[in-house]
C-alpha cells in the first residue's frame, strides 16, 4: 500500500512538474532575453531542455525523472522567448505579424496531438534500450536541439529592437479621447494628407507599424524620431494622436497598468484552464461505455478527431483570425470566438446521448458527425482565441510606461503553467463528483458536470475582457 501510494504522488508530480517549473523560470528567461536577447535566450532554452529531455531517457528511478520534469519546465522559455522574438521581428520590419501569430498557435496545436502520437509509436519499441519510454524521450530530446540549432542559424537576433512603448507618455483619459475622435475623424483623409506631407503608412496590426519618412512634415510635431517600431493608430499622423488613441483601445480592453495586466493573465489562465478541461473530459467521456454513460470509442477513434481539428485549425489561426482582428480588434476577435464556444460543451454529452438513446449505434453517421463538429469547433474557437490573448497581451504591455513585452508575456506564461498544474486536478475532480452525484439520484448535478464547468468558464471569458 505504502508503495503505492508514493506511485501515485511522483505520477501526479510527473503530470503537473512541467507546470510548477514554468512557474518558476519564466521571469527568470525573461530577464535573459531583456539581458541579452530573445534569440540567444531561445537556443539556450531549447538547448538546456533538451539535455534534460535526454536526461529522462536515462534515468534510473522516478524521483530522478521527476526532478528532470520539474527542471525541464523551469529551462522551458519557449512560450515567452519565442512569440516576443517573433514580434520584435515583425515590428523590425514594420510589418504586421497577426499571420505570424496564427501560424505559430497552429503549429503548438499539431504539435500536441503530434507529440502523444509520437511518443506512442515509439513507446517500447526498440526492447533492447534501457527503458520503454528511452526512445520516446531521445527522439523529443533530438527535436529540441534541432530546434535549438535552427534558431542559431536562421533567428533573427532583436535584441536591438526597441519596444514600441520606450519614450511615450500616458495622456490622461480625456485627452486619449480627444486624440482617438481626432484619428478617426481624420481617418478619411489620411491618406491625402500624408501623401502632401511625404508620410508613408505600411499598415500593420490595428495600425501599428506605420512609417514616417525622412524628413517629413511630422517632424514639425514633435515625431521626428520615430521609427517603424513605435506604433499608430488608422487616420493618425502624429505621435501625440496615436498614444492617446492607443491607449483609449487598449484601456477599453483590460484597465490601466498592472491592474490591467493582472486582468489578462487571469484570462489567459482560465483559457488554458479550459482548453486543457477540454482535451481531458472529452476523451474520457468518448471511452468511457455506453451503458456508464460514454459512447465506447477507441483512443485511434478519439485521436481522429483531434487530427482533423488540428488541420482546420491552420486555416482558422491563419486566414479566419486576421479577418475577424481587422473587422473588430482583438478583443471584439475574441469575444467572436467565446460567445460561440460557450454553448458547446454543455451540449456535446447530452446530445450524444439523445443519439444513443434514440437507437443510433456508437459508430453511426450522426453520431461520428456530432463528434466531429463538436471537436472542431472547440477547438478552433478556443485555439484560435488563445492566439488573440496573446497578442492583446503583447499590445498592452506596448501601451504602459515602463512594462516590457518579455514581462507581461512570462506573466501569460506563468498562468499557463498554472493551469497545467491545476486544471486536471480541478476537472477531474468535477467529473468524479458528477458521477457519484448521478449515481446517488441527484437532480441537480450529473456526468456532464465537468462539461457544464466548462461552459460556465468560458461566459467568464466573455465577460471579463
Amino acid at each position: 500500500m505504502e508503495g503505492s501510494s508514493k506511485l501515485a504522488l511522483y505520477v501526479g508530480l510527473l503530470y503537473c512538474g512541467n507546470g510548477i517549473g514554468l512557474i518558476c523560470g519564466t521571469q527568470m528567461w525573461a530577464w535573459v532575453g531583456s539581458r541579452w536577447g530573445c534569440h540567444r535566450g531561445l537556443r539556450a532554452s531549447l538547448f538546456l531542455t533538451s539535455l534534460c529531455v535526454a536526461g529522462c531517457a536515462l534515468a534510473n528511478s522516478l524521483p530522478l525523472v521527476v526532478a528532470l520534469t520539474i527542471t525541464r519546465g523551469f529551462c522551458n522559455g519557449v512560450f515567452t522567448l519565442g512569440r516576443v522574438g517573433l514580434h520584435r521581428s515583425y515590428l523590425k520590419w514594420g510589418a504586421d505579424d497577426t499571420v505570424a501569430f496564427g501560424w505559430l498557435g497552429a503549429a503548438s496545436a499539431v504539435a500536441t496531438l503530434c507529440g502523444p502520437a509520437l511518443g506512442g509509436i515509439t513507446y517500447n519499441a526498440w526492447p533492447e534500450l534501457k527503458h520503454p519510454w528511452t526512445l520516446p524521450y531521445l527522439c523529443a530530446s533530438l527535436l529540441l536541439a534541432t530546434a535549438s540549432v535552427a534558431v542559431w542559424l536562421f533567428m533573427e537576433d532583436t535584441a536591438t529592437v526597441t519596444e514600441p512603448s520606450a519614450g511615450l507618455s500616458t495622456a490622461v483619459p480625456a485627452q486619449a479621447a480627444v486624440s482617438f475622435e481626432k484619428c478617426s475623424v481624420a481617418g478619411a483623409a489620411a491618406p491625402a494628407r500624408a501623401a502632401g506631407s511625404g508620410e508613408k503608412q505600411t499598415g500593420g496590426r490595428e495600425g501599428w507599424g506605420q512609417d514616417v519618412a525622412p524628413g517629413a512634415s511630422a517632424a514639425g510635431t514633435g515625431s521626428s524620431a520615430r521609427s517603424a517600431e513605435q506604433p499608430l493608430v488608422p487616420g493618425c499622423t502624429t505621435l501625440e494622436d496615436a498614444t492617446g488613441a492607443r491607449e483609449v483601445a487598449v484601456d477599453a480592453a483590460a484597465g490601466s497598468g498592472w491592474t490591467g495586466l493582472a486582468l489578462l493573465v487571469v484570462v489567459g489562465a482560465g483559457h488554458n484552464s479550459v482548453s486543457l478541461g477540454w482535451e481531458m473530459v472529452y476523451p474520457v467521456f468518448a471511452s468511457e461505455k455506453i451503458e456508464f454513460g460514454g459512447q465506447d470509442w477507441t483512443p485511434p477513434q478519439i485521436g481522429a478527431t483531434f487530427a482533423i481539428a488540428a488541420g482546420i485549425l491552420v486555416a482558422c489561426s491563419t486566414v479566419v483570425l486576421p479577418l475577424l482582428i481587422r473587422r473588430w480588434g482583438i478583443v471584439g476577435a475574441c469575444l467572436a470566438c467565446w460567445i460561440p464556444a460557450a454553448a458547446l460543451p454543455p451540449t456535446f454529452p447530452r446530445v450524444v446521448r439523445l443519439l444513443l438513446d434514440a437507437g443510433w449505434t456508437r459508430l453511426s453517421w450522426p453520431v461520428v458527425i456530432v463528434n466531429c463538429i463538436w471537436q472542431i469547433a472547440v477547438a478552433n474557437l478556443l485555439g484560435t482565441g488563445f492566439v488573440g490573448v496573446q497578442m492583446m497581451m503583447l499590445d498592452y504591455a506596448h501601451g504602459q510606461p515602463g512594462m516590457s513585452a518579455l514581462t507581461a508575456t512570462g506573466w501569460l506564461t506563468m498562468a499557463r503553467g498554472a493551469a497545467i498544474g491545476v486544471a486536471p486536478v480541478a476537472i477531474g475532480a468535477l467529473a468524479t463528483f458528477g458521477q457519484l452525484s448521478e449515481a446517488a439520484g441527484s437532480k441537480f448535478f450529473s456526468r456532464a458536470l465537468a462539461f457544464d464547468a466548462l461552459g460556465w468558464g468560458i461566459v467568464l471569458l466573455c465577460v471579463l475582457p
